[in-house]
């Protein structure tokens, strides 16, 4: 049976790798919540592929020390709870904010946006972003609107050759 300092350190080596690997991670306060409302966030973030976490801060503040964001401790005041997504930025964002919306007592504290950290109003800034899969359309519409064009003045070019 591991000792409570075994537990630990292992706790705050899967929290520094998983900060360390996220595309996006989020500081919450949640205080105010009741325990319905912890569990419909925690499931609208599970839903999304997204680890919400409460972990002392103590253990925060070790797991971010060798990663080189030690100002985080700055933010790790009061009860934590640490939403991470190492694969969609915008989404977890945009949870969140909708979440807050809904229940105001859910407090955005900071975010760690590809190893820098980001204050509360910059994971508003990225939760009015278009989601991933909305800019790539966009991309292949921009590629594809001159191709077409392209293949138009060819066929007329075809065209007016063979007459």
């Amino acid at each position: 049976m591991k000792s409570l300092r075994e537990k630990e350190t292992v706790i705050i080596n899967d929290l520094r790798n998983k900060l360390d690997s996220a595309s996006l991670s989020i500081l919450t306060d949640f205080r105010g919540l009741n325990v319905k409302e912890i569990s419909e966030l925690r499931n609208r973030l599970r839903d999304n592929g997204v680890e919400y976490k409460v972990i002392k801060n103590t253990l925060v503040k070790l797991a971010v020390k060798d990663i080189n964001l030690s100002s985080l401790n700055e933010y790790l005041i009061g009860p934590t709870a640490i939403a991470i997504d190492a694969n969609d930025t915008v989404s977890l964002a945009k949870t969140l904010i909708e979440f807050n919306k809904k229940y105001k007592k859910l407090e955005i504290k900071a975010g760690i946006l590809q190893g820098h950290i980001i204050e509360a109003n910059k994971v508003k800034d990225l939760a009015s972003l278009p989601s991933k899969e909305v800019l790539l359309a966009k991309l292949a519409m921009t590629l594809n609107s001159p191709m077409r064009g392209l293949l138009i003045c060819l066929e007329a070019i075809k065209e007016q050759k063979e007459s």
